[in-house]
Parts: structure tokens; C-alpha cells; sequence
């Protein structure tokens, strides 16, 4: 007879051992994220695109920061480029396309040229092409939902920003009422 309180080894689902991080399994993943793969865009002439299977994380970081260069430059020129959501969400896939294939390579930061690089790989639909085909969708969703949090950051930014201001013009508001009505002990 077999006791209630006894486990069946067997059955019982065993946990992995724990690892301790180290240098050298970081090493591995960071080679990992930066091995290229190959995209044949022309067979006839044999054109290929190299690009990321997996998003380094600095290059997202970097990628919005030309975002956001972009965004500044075209606010302060006035050009009204990013006129709506749509066009900044197609300039954020164009933007993801050049991070992580090699194009990035052959393009500066340059807001007016990317805008016309931008335009030759949306007429080509390569754009298209590697959002819908090859990048791995996990990936280009890890670079979206940094695009929303530092949305949201900003937001809450300019919130914070416009409270400290309030708070301030309530300061000297009060400051200038109490000096006006102070009243002075007379001097026996």
C-alpha cells in the first residue's frame, strides 16, 4: 500500500537550475541581436538586404531620439510635415526599416534626407514588405510600445511642467499680495 503522504517523484514537474548571469551569456545574447540576416529583393540581379532578426535595444532608444529630432525640426521650420498620427506612424515603420537593416549605413540623420530616402522605399513598398513580412512582429511591437511610453512620458511631462507653472504664478501671486497688504509695526 502506498502512503498518502509520500510524492511520486516521477510526476511532479522539475524546475530548471537556476544560472547566475554572466558576462559571457550577455556577450552571446548582444552577438545574437546584432547577426544580420539576408532578404533576396532581386534575384534577376541578385540584390539583397541585410537586416536584424531581433531590435537592439540602444538603436531603439536611438531611433526615437531621431524621432524627435525630426518632430523639433519640422515644428520649428513650420513645415508641417507630420501634419497627422498616420504620417507619424509611417515615418516611425520607415524609421524602423532603416535601424535595423543595413540602410541605416547609408543614411544620415539628416531630417530632409531621410525624408526623401523615406519616399523611395515607400514607392518600392519595401517598407510594406519588411513590416509585413520579415521582421519578426514581436520585435516591431517592442519599439511601438516605446514610441507610446515616451508619448506618454512627454505627456505627463508637459503636465507636470504646466502645474509648476501654475504653482509658481499662485507663488508670486500670493508674494506680491502679501507684500502690497504687509503691514509694518510702527517703531515705538
Amino acid at each position: 500500500m502506498s502512503n498518502g503522504n509520500v510524492k511520486n517523484k516521477s510526476n511532479s514537474p522539475t524546475k530548471p537550475r537556476k544560472k547566475d548571469l554572466t558576462i559571457n551569456s550577455v556577450k552571446k545574447k548582444v552577438k545574437q541581436i546584432n547577426t544580420l540576416s539576408e532578404y533576396v529583393i532581386d534575384r534577376e540581379r541578385n540584390e539583397v538586404l541585410k537586416y536584424y532578426d531581433f531590435f537592439d535595444e540602444k538603436k531603439i532608444r536611438e531611433l526615437l531620439l531621431e524621432l524627435q529630432q525630426h518632430l523639433k525640426y519640422d515644428a520649428e521650420k513650420g513645415e508641417n510635415y507630420f501634419k497627422n498620427d498616420e504620417v507619424v506612424i509611417q515615418y516611425l515603420q520607415y524609421l524602423i526599416f532603416k535601424y535595423f537593416t543595413k540602410i541605416h549605413e547609408q543614411v544620415g540623420s539628416d531630417f530632409e534626407e531621410n525624408k526623401e530616402v523615406f519616399d523611395y522605399f515607400d514607392s518600392l513598398g519595401y517598407i510594406w514588405l519588411f513590416h509585413e513580412k520579415i521582421f519578426n512582429p514581436e520585435e516591431v511591437v517592442k519599439v511601438f510600445k516605446r514610441f507610446y511610453t515616451w508619448i506618454e512620458l512627454v505627456n505627463k511631462q508637459i503636465e507636470l511642467d504646466e502645474e509648476a507653472k501654475q504653482k509658481l504664478v499662485n507663488i508670486q501671486n500670493k508674494d506680491i499680495l502679501f507684500k502690497r497688504n504687509k503691514i509694518i509695526p510702527e517703531v515705538w
